[in-house]
C-alpha cells in the first residue's frame, strides 16, 4: 500500500477537479462584485469621522448631547420600500450601472448612529452616508412629553426655511 500510485483515471480526476477549482475562481473574480455590490462599497468617511459628523449635525440643531452614549453600526437600506426600489433599479439598469448609482448618489449603505442614554427613551438616530453627507435623522422622545403645537402651515413653513437653508433645497413644487 504504501507504494501504490496513482492511476491514469486518477491523474484524469485529479487534473479535472484542478481544472473546474480554476475556472470556479476566475468565475467568482469576474462576477464576485456584481453580485454582492455591498463589497464595492466606497467608505470615505471612517466610523469615527461618521460619529463625529453626526454629533455635530445634532449640536447645530441646538440639541445637547453631551453625556449621551454613542453606538455605530454599518447598515444597509433595510426597509421593504427600499429594497424593493434596489431590486427595481438592479432589474431596470443592470447590476453594474445600479451598483454605480447606488455607490454614489443613493444612500443604500450608510453608518446608524445613535446618541441615547441608557434607561431613557429619548434618543437621537442619525444615517451618514459612506461620502459623509446625513441622509436621516430621528429625534425620539416620550409620547407624554408636552412639544411645541404649531398650525400645520407654520410647520410648512419651518420646514421648508430649515431644508432651504441647511442643504439649499430647492422646494418650489413642494
Amino acid at each position: 500500500m504504501p507504494n501504490e500510485r496513482l492511476r491514469g483515471s486518477d491523474r484524469l480526476a485529479l487534473l479535472l477537479w484542478l481544472v473546474a477549482a480554476v475556472a470556479g475562481g476566475l468565475f467568482a473574480f469576474k462576477y464576485f462584485f456584481a453580485a454582492f455590490p455591498e463589497a464595492a462599497v466606497n467608505f470615505q468617511v471612517p466610523r469615527a469621522e461618521a460619529v463625529a459628523r453626526a454629533r455635530q449635525f445634532v449640536t447645530d440643531l441646538g440639541e445637547n448631547v453631551s453625556g449621551y452614549q454613542s453606538s455605530i453600526v454599518f447598515s444597509v437600506a433595510d426597509s421593504k420600500e427600499e429594497r424593493y426600489a434596489k431590486t427595481y433599479l438592479e432589474r431596470e439598469l443592470g447590476l453594474e450601472q445600479a451598483n454605480r448609482l447606488m455607490a454614489g448618489e443613493l444612500s443604500i449603505w450608510y453608518w446608524e448612529v445613535r446618541f441615547f442614554r441608557p434607561l431613557q427613551k429619548e434618543e437621537f438616530r442619525l444615517h451618514v452616508s459612506t461620502a459623509g453627507k446625513i441622509t436621516g435623522y430621528e429625534h425620539i422622545i416620550e409620547e407624554a412629553r408636552a412639544g411645541g403645537k404649531l398650525e400645520r402651515a407654520a410647520a410648512e413653513t419651518s420646514a421648508r426655511q430649515f431644508l432651504t437653508t441647511r442643504y439649499g433645497a430647492a422646494l418650489e413644487n413642494w
